[in-house]
């Protein structure tokens, strides 16, 4: 939860739009078909993990709505609708695999709506480290993702590589939520819910964002989960 949280405001960040999300701009979606194909049709290719086979699904995912959104010079909306367009196709997808192929994809439901029984600590210990490998990652990027959300030209001039900032928070969001839907499914509110939180509270700086989201992520998924037992 706290892992989704903090990509949905690196995405928010990345375009300077607060309606961004791991869900919103088809991220998760695109994961999760990728992981379906690959069960139903090639499992073999699972055999080296299933966050490979998301990771990729996430980057086509998330190309197809940059590319929908390209004409438009990434406008916020446009952008987002785009998102939604690839979100429904995906779905859409998805849902007719489940239906002609419901015997074999009889799990694949309830843990593509996000599926926190484990059996062990292993996906406990994984996440953990990946919250750690993205904090480290995170920390040289703060200072230009905060040029950046006054305006690209700006911080052009400051010096900052803009283009190659957004493939490196791209591959970053996109590696994040692969790991986190091929380990627990999908799990669409939390991003959104969490960064809608932060922006309510109106936290700036980048960094405390990050932290705040990633708080308040783990801390919905938490209750939602008590909620719901």
């Amino acid at each position: 939860g706290g892992l989704l949280g903090a990509v949905s405001i690196l995405l928010q960040q990345l375009v300077k739009n607060p309606l961004a999300s791991d869900t919103t701009l088809g991220v998760g979606a695109g994961a999760q078909l990728a992981i379906l194909l690959v069960s139903l049709f090639i499992p073999s290719v699972a055999i080296y993990g299933g966050m490979y086979v998301a990771f990729v699904g996430a980057l086509i995912s998330m190309g197809l709505v940059f590319a929908l959104a390209a004409a438009s010079r990434f406008n916020a909306l446009i952008l987002v609708l785009a998102g939604l367009v690839v979100n429904i196709l995906l779905a859409a997808f998805a849902n007719v695999l489940l239906l002609f192929f419901a015997e074999r994809s009889n799990g694949t439901l309830s843990w593509a709506a996000g599926f926190l029984t484990q059996n062990s600590w292993h996906t406990t210990a994984l996440l953990s480290w990946a919250a750690v490998g993205f904090v480290m990652a995170c920390l040289p990027l703060l200072k230009p993702l905060g040029m950046m959300s006054l305006d690209d030209w700006q911080a052009k001039r400051l010096g900052v590589p803009v283009q190659g900032i957004r493939a490196l928070v791209v591959l970053l969001v996109a590696l994040v939520t692969a790991l986190v839907v091929s380990e627990v499914g999908l799990v669409g509110f939390v991003g959104l819910g969490a960064a809608s939180i932060v922006n309510a509270l109106g936290i700036t700086a980048i960094g405390k964002r990050l932290l705040a989201a990633f708080g308040f992520g783990a801390l919905l998924l938490l209750l939602t989960n008590h909620a719901a037992l």
